[in-house]
Order: structure tokens, then C-alpha cells, then sequence
């Protein structure tokens, strides 16, 4: 080999080594340079902005920033140029060359912002050329231009859209077409297409959609809708969406218990009447006790009873007009599932009045069961409020398996104000197992209290 051939392949292997680092700076100065001229789009320094931009463009083509660029300027072109079409021809030009870009979705909702623009002032043939727009409602691109046209709000391009929702075919896109209608359903005619979605669509989907849309604009004739698709043979999907909407509609409370209260008493669906049941129970009103009470008495399903438990639980009413509610349901109900979900329903209300009607089922002498799962009720207590009361019971209770369930209780409350009553039931208590649980139950606790109290144990072993 020649020392030209050795030298020229030294340089060539050189030159491959150099690439990477070369590479690697004029990508952090492409970086550099962009970001410096994005900054004065920020600082609303357009025309500074437009210059670096295309200095930009002419020094890093091959930067891969290049689309984001165009979009750019475009928009600081927007934002200086008193020519409306000047703007829109940027954008359009933008399409044209960069129609895979992420940023031609954005180009394209500019463009209807500005054609309708020159739309009112007399140059309808813009309007026209974004037109096409709407039509590709399939994609995310064409949903977009629909949503642009929603928020201009006028006649035409409602009527465009509203003309545009029957021919959508699929699915999932039509029912996305409907929350976004549902933002304007105060417009009497996006009303009554929503309305019409609601009674028409093929879809169940798109029914419940139309169901919920319907109902955010809380009007006499959303409340209408409601009641005569709750009362429908329409698919249960369709009717418990129209049955949870109806315990959102404000200023009809008294026809909306109504409905919901003839429902839980008398559907045949059981879903349908629990769910109505979990309505009434969402609603902020005074009569929501005594109408649940009502149905608690003529319900003859199980799961509608049970529900009638959490609904109270959940309601707006008055603790004091709740609770001997529910404390009649967990001490009588015949049925053992109905009584622990009242008393897991006493268990969710705060304040005195529930702790004292916890304590009274388990003091009342009543099923053994339900007396055990009001002290667990208890022992998930704040401290203050049932140390006391549980380390009462476990001196006075007879029934080991109670006992049990009490020192239990006392370790799930982690107070140090429970160790001493678990501390003397380890020594004392007569029954070995109610002994082993109260040791638990220290070490359940685990403060150095309770600890101390574990060492006294071994230690008087």
C-alpha cells in the first residue's frame, strides 16, 4: 500500500470519528437556536420571533424541527399581520407540507377560526375550503374542526355540526361527538338532538351518552327525558345512567323523588331499583329519610333493603332522624347480611349519637353476630370515643366470643388508653383464648406502652 493510500485512509478514519461529537454539537446547537426563538413567540416578540425562526430554517435543516418551526411562524404571522388571508394562506400552505405533522391538527383548527372570520365579513369562499375539515369526523383531526366550529357558536356552524353527528358510523366517535355537544346543550336545537340521540341511536353507548348530556343542562325537558327512560324498556345500561342523572337535577326535587321512589318500590329489575335506591341517597333533601323508610317497609328484595342501609348512610339527612333508623334495621331485620350492613352503615356516621347506638347493640343482649360486628364497628373508632365504652363491655361481658371481639376491638384502636384493660384481661380473664387475643392486641397497639405491658406479662410468667 502507497503512503498517499495509508495517509488519505488514516484522514478517512479520522473523519469517522469526528461525526459523532460534530453531530452531537450541531444538534445541541439546533436545540439552542430553537428554543432562543420559541422564547420570543412566548415573550409575544412576533416579529423578532419570525426572523429567528427562519434563521433557524436555513441554518439546521436536517434539525427535524423544521414542521414545528413553520407552525410557528404561522401563528406569530397570525398574531402581526392585519391580512386575516394572509394568516390562513400560511396555514394552508403548512397542510400542504407538513400533513403528517403533529402540528397540522392545530393548523387546521386556526384555519376554521379565520375562514369564519372572513365569513362574516363577506368572504364566504374561505369557509368553504375548511368545510372538508368536518368531513374526515372519523379521526381526531376532523373532531377537532367539529369542536371548533361548536365553540363559534353561530347558527351555520351548528347546523353543520348537528348535520355531521347522523353520519358519523362509528361508534366510539359518535358517542365522543356527544359530550362534546353536551357542553352546548343550552342551545335549543343541540338539546333536541341530544334528546333525539337518547331515544334513537342504535347504540347503547352512544344512548347513555346522550342520557348524561341531556341532563347537564337540568332543564323541564331533561327531567322529562329522564323519567321516560327510566320508566322505558330500554337497555339497563341506558336506565340507570338516566336514573343517576336524575339525582344531579337541581330545582325538581320533589318530582325527581318521585320517579326514583316509585322506581325502588316497584321495578322488577332489581339493578334498576338499587340503583334508585343509591339515587334518593345522592339526593340533597329533607324528606330522603322517611322516603327510604317507606321503601325499607314495602321492599321485599334483600338487595334493596341493603342498599336502603348505605343510601341512609349516605344521605343528606339528619344523623339523629338516620341513626335509630338504622339501629331498628340491625337489631330486627331477619335477614343476618342486612343487619351488618346497618350496622357497617352506623360505623360510617360520625359523631355520638352513632357510638351510642353501636354500644346499644352490643349491650341489648340481641344476636350474637351482630353484637360482634358492632364491636368491631367500635374498635374502628377514634380512641376517645370507644376505649371507654369497649373496656366497660369487656368487664361486664359474659359471652367469651364477645370477649374476644371486644379486646380485639381495643387493639384495633392503637391507643395507649386501651392497655391497661388489655393488660389485665392477658392476666385475668378466665378463658385461655380471650388471654392470647388481649396479648395480640398489645402487640397490635405497639407504642412503648403497650410493649412494657408485654415485658410485665413474661415477666409474671
Amino acid at each position: 500500500m502507497s503512503s498517499k493510500t495509508v495517509l488519505i485512509a488514516i484522514i478517512f478514519l479520522k473523519s469517522l470519528l469526528a461525526v459523532p461529537g460534530m453531530a452531537r454539537a450541531e444538534e445541541d446547537a439546533a436545540g439552542q437556536a430553537f428554543r432562543a426563538a420559541y422564547k420570543l413567540i412566548l415573550e409575544e416578540k412576533y416579529a423578532a420571533g419570525i426572523q429567528a425562526l427562519q434563521d433557524f430554517l436555513d441554518k439546521y435543516r436536517s434539525s427535524g424541527r423544521d414542521a414545528e418551526a413553520r407552525f410557528w411562524i404561522c401563528y406569530a404571522t397570525e398574531k402581526t399581520s392585519p391580512s386575516p388571508e394572509k394568516s390562513f394562506e400560511c396555514y394552508q400552505k403548512f397542510i400542504q407540507t407538513n400533513s403528517d405533522s403533529k402540528w397540522a391538527n392545530d393548523a387546521k383548527m386556526n384555519m376554521v377560526r379565520i375562514a369564519h372570520q372572513l365569513a362574516k365579513e363577506g368572504k364566504p369562499q374561505y369557509e368553504q375550503q375548511v368545510r372538508p375539515f368536518a368531513e374526515e369526523a372519523d379521526n381526531e383531526i376532523g373532531m377537532t374542526a367539529l369542536a371548533a366550529l361548536l365553540d363559534l357558536g353561530d347558527e351555520k356552524s351548528l347546523s353543520l355540526v348537528l348535520e355531521r353527528v347522523d353520519r358519523i358510523t362509528n361508534e366510539s366517535v359518535r358517542a365522543k361527538m356527544v359530550r362534546m355537544l353536551e357542553d352546548h346543550a343550552e342551545s335549543p336545537a343541540v338539546l333536541r338532538k341530544l334528546s333525539d340521540l337518547a331515544r334513537k341511536d342504535p347504540s347503547v353507548k352512544v344512548r347513555v351518552s346522550a342520557v348524561r348530556a341531556v341532563a347537564e343542562s337540568e332543564s323541564p325537558e331533561a327531567l322529562a327525558l329522564l323519567r321516560e327512560k327510566v320508566q322505558s324498556s330500554d337497555a339497563v345500561e341506558v336506565r340507570k345512567a338516566a336514573l343517576r342523572a336524575l339525582s344531579d337535577v337541581q330545582g325538581h326535587s320533589t318530582e325527581v323523588l318521585a320517579i326514583l321512589k316509585t322506581t325502588a318500590e316497584t321495578e322488577a329489575n332489581t339493578e334498576l331499583a338499587v340503583s334508585a335506591v343509591r339515587a334518593i341517597g345522592d339526593t340533597d333533601s329533607r324528606q330522603t329519610t322517611e322516603i327510604l323508610k317507606e321503601i325499607y317497609t314495602k321492599a321485599a328484595s334483600e338487595n334493596v333493603r341493603k342498599a336502603v342501609t348505605r343510601a341512609l348512610a349516605d344521605s343528606s339527612g339528619n344523623a339523629k332522624e338516620v341513626i335509630p333508623v338504622l339501629l331498628q334495621i340491625a337489631a330486627k331485620d331477619g335477614k343476618p347480611e342486612i343487619r351488618r350492613s346497618a350496622i357497617s352503615a352506623l360505623a360510617d356516621i360520625e359523631g355520638p349519637e352513632a357510638v351510642a347506638a353501636l354500644k346499644e347493640l352490643v349491650t341489648s343482649g340481641g344476636e350474637i353476630d351482630s353484637r360482634e360486628a358492632a364491636l368491631r364497628a367500635l374498635g374502628d373508632r377514634p380512641a376517645k370515643e370507644s376505649v371507654a365504652i369497649l373496656t366497660k363491655i369487656l368487664s361486664s361481658e359474659k359471652e367469651t366470643r364477645l370477649r374476644i371481639a371486644t379486646v380485639r376491638a381495643l387493639g384495633d384502636t392503637q391507643d395507649n388508653a386501651a392497655v391497661t384493660a388489655l393488660e389485665q384481661a392477658a392476666k385475668s380473664d378466665p378463658d385461655i383464648e380471650v388471654r392470647r387475643a388481649a396479648v395480640r392486641a398489645l402487640g397490635d397497639i405497639g407504642t412503648p406502652a403497650a410493649r412494657e405491658a408485654l415485658m410485665r406479662l413474661v415477666g409474671s410468667k
